[in-house]
C-alpha cells in the first residue's frame, strides 16, 4: 500500500457517505497497523504518516478517558495465572484498541476473530447496521489466542468469543456470552484497583481509543515493545 492508495480509499469512503469521525478512526487504525510494521522492519514506512485526516468535534463529552500510561496499567492488572485474569486483559485490550462499544464486544462469536488480508481481525456489526472488518494490534490478537488456548473454546466458531468464566444454579450453559454488563464491571474492577474509580465506564475505554490511540495515531502498546 502506498499514499495514493490510502487517498485513494479515503475518497472512497467519503463518495460513500461515510462520516468524518468513522473516516478518521479508519485511518488511525490503518497507521497504528503500519507503525507496528515498520517498529518490527516488516514494512519500510507508514503511508499514512503524512495524510491528511478529516477533521471532528473535539468537544468533550461527560465520559472520562483513560490517558495512554494509565490504559497500560489497566491491560497490566489482570492475574494471568486464572482463566478469568486471560479473559478480562482480552476484553480490555479489544475494547481500549479497537474502540468497540461494550454490547459489541460481549456479542462477538469465535469466528468474528479472524484473519483479513493477512491481518489478525475481528468483524463487528456497528451501532446502526454498519459491518465492520477491523484489522486489531498484533498484541490484542495475541491476548485474544492465548485466552482462548486457555478456555478451550477456540474450535466453537459459532459460539461466543467471551464467555462467563465458571457456572451458577441459575446459568448452566457454558455456551453463554458474557453480558454487556459485566463489560463495564471488568473495566470498573480494575480501573479501581488502580485509583481510578470516579466517573469510570465501559464507555470510557472507547473514548480513550478515539481521543488518544486514535488522536496520535499511534497503539497504546508502542511504548512496551
Amino acid at each position: 500500500m502506498n499514499r495514493a492508495a490510502v487517498i485513494a480509499w479515503q475518497n472512497a469512503m467519503k463518495e460513500r457517505g461515510a462520516k468524518p469521525r468513522t473516516i478518521r478512526r479508519r485511518l488511525s487504525a490503518l497507521s497504528s497497523l503500519f507503525s507496528h510494521l515498520v517498529a518490527h522492519r516488516a514494512a519500510e514506512i507508514n503511508p499514512l504518516r503524512d495524510i491528511k485526516r478529516p477533521r471532528v468535534n473535539r468537544r468533550q463529552g461527560t465520559t472520562r478517558a483513560f490517558s495512554s500510561k494509565e490504559a497500560r496499567k489497566i491491560l497490566d492488572a489482570p492475574d494471568l495465572a486464572t482463566l478469568q485474569g486471560l479473559r478480562d486483559r482480552a476484553i480490555l485490550s479489544v475494547g481500549l484498541q479497537a474502540g468497540p462499544r461494550r454490547s459489541e464486544i460481549a456479542s462477538l462469536l469465535v469466528s468474528d476473530f479472524h484473519t483479513n488480508a493477512g491481518y489478525k481481525s475481528l468483524h463487528f456489526i456497528r451501532k446502526g447496521g454498519e459491518d465492520l472488518s477491523l484489522a486489531i494490534n498484533p498484541q490484542t490478537a495475541q491476548r485474544i489466542q492465548e485466552y482462548l488456548a486457555a478456555a478451550g473454546h477456540g474450535d466453537d466458531l459459532t459460539g461466543p468469543l467471551f464467555r462467563p468464566v465458571g457456572q451458577n444454579q441459575y446459568q448452566t450453559d457454558s455456551r453463554r456470552h458474557v453480558h454487556p454488563e459485566t463489560v463495564d464491571r471488568i473495566l470498573r474492577k480494575y480501573a479501581a484497583s488502580l485509583g481510578l474509580d470516579h466517573g469510570y465506564s465501559a464507555h470510557s475505554m472507547r473514548a480513550t481509543f478515539i481521543t488518544t490511540a486514535l488522536n496520535n495515531g499511534a497503539s497504546l502498546d508502542d511504548g512496551q515493545s
